[in-house]
């Protein structure tokens, strides 16, 4: 049986600090390819000369569980002297506790992280558990490097491998605990499109959601929405509007909601999404942008859709409430007002009676709420049923999707 961390040591409440501007991984100046540079690019994209890492010798490591000072070793040669020499492909922004998390290439301890609360210029680099990123280039390739990584909901942070075989769950509390939840699983709709086909779905950068799921964006432009409790990686489909050429190596939503694209070896252009539930990308060209091999902030995607909802106690009525309904924002939500605690089957259902989506969720209290993204869903009349554990309906209810 896996193991899950004990998510009550894991809730974090998110303070002021840290900055709105997104963080990128960067060479010294546009064009080059050795991404070793961690920069702040501003509230508007644009990069600084603000160098956070420099792949630099830091001042020393600690191991973020014991808080002693470790050396960790390179490949099990000698001491790790510079955490992001050979490259860096994976970012994440922790805002409670201003820090930076990323994963250096080709090295042993896969998640390491920056504080940037100290104010000194040479930071210290704490390290986790070192069994999580072990890569041996010559036996191993690439497929064990970790290249996605978020801070999502309440402070959790996830990373995952290029084959997917490894889908990391770490927290970012002082107990500074990690967990390989295993392999991502394909859904039965992807078909063809595999989230572990190195030709397609390596690569590429994760973004996570207000309601707790996360988004994979692909090197080769495919998008996959993840959710963390059952490893389901589902194809959403292809971005649309970016040529072939343009690699997606970063991904991160802005204030606005908004997810900026970014290229590893493009400089000076990026593609934004308006609008999730199209994947229709525009292109802006920057000429101070500088090409990032990944992109981090402390934004979740549908933020602003799912503080709307929460006003919203009006809808809430009945053994179970949904809410908003009609969804004109891609989030449902359901409240569980009066229900048994158990095992319920949550499924939306189309006119013939197609199941298009669902999720299981374990129900222990009365006004436990649960989400559902239908970004996905084409417009038009669903049913939303709730099943118990004997498979027996316990609630129906006619939902809008507009």
């Amino acid at each position: 049986m896996r193991r899950i961390l004990p998510f009550s040591t894991l809730l974090l409440s998110l303070s002021a600090f840290g900055q709105e501007a997104l963080y990128g991984v960067t060479g010294d100046q546009a064009g080059l390819i050795n991404w070793t540079k961690i920069r702040t690019m501003g509230q508007d994209g644009q990069a600084s000369g603000n160098i956070l890492l420099d792949g630099a010798k830091p001042a020393f490591y600690f191991d973020a569980q014991s808080r002693r000072k470790v050396t960790p070793q390179l490949n099990g040669v000698g001491p790790d002297a510079l955490p992001g020499a050979t490259g860096i492909a994976a970012l994440a922004y922790d805002k409670a506790n201003n820090r930076l998390y990323f994963s250096p290439l080709f090295r042993d301890g896969g998640i390491r992280y920056i504080d940037l609360a100290s104010g000194t210029q040479q930071k210290v680099v704490n390290v986790f558990d070192d069994r999580y990123n072990l890569v041996d280039r010559a036996r191993d390739g690439e497929g064990k490097n970790i290249t996605r990584m978020v801070i999502g909901r309440q402070g959790i942070g996830y990373a995952i491998s290029n084959d997917g075989n490894s889908f990391i769950r770490f927290s970012t509390g002082s107990d500074a605990r990690m967990e390989n939840l295993g392999t991502l699983v394909d859904a039965e709709s992807n078909g063809a499109n595999s989230v572990h086909n190195p030709c397609t779905a390596w690569g590429g950068d994760l973004v996570a959601a207000a309601n707790g799921d996360l988004y994979l964006f692909t090197m080769r432009q495919m998008v996959f929405r993840i959710q963390p409790d059952s490893r389901v990686a589902t194809y959403l489909g292809n971005l649309k509007g970016p040529n072939d050429q343009f690699t997606v190596n970063g991904a991160a939503v802005d204030a606005s909601g908004k997810v900026i694209l970014s290229s590893s070896i493009a400089a000076g252009i990026k593609w934004v999404i308006d609008d999730m539930n199209t994947l229709q990308a525009r292109e802006e060209k920057d000429p101070q942008w500088l090409n990032a091999s990944d992109l981090a902030s402390a934004h979740l995607l549908f933020a602003k859709a799912a503080s709307k909802e929460v006003v919203q106690p009006a809808a809430i009525t009945g053994r179970v409430g949904l809410y908003p309904n009609p969804v004109t924002q891609g989030i449902l939500t359901v409240v569980f007002n009066d229900m048994p605690p158990g095992k319920y089957d949550i499924t939306i259902m189309n006119a013939a009676g197609t199941s298009m989506m669902g999720k299981t969720v374990m129900v222990q209290q009365k006004g436990q709420t649960e989400t559902m993204n239908t970004g996905r869903l084409a417009k038009g009349l669903y049913v939303l049923r709730i099943t118990n554990g004997g498979r027996q309906e316990a609630f129906a209810e006619k939902v809008l999707v507009q």
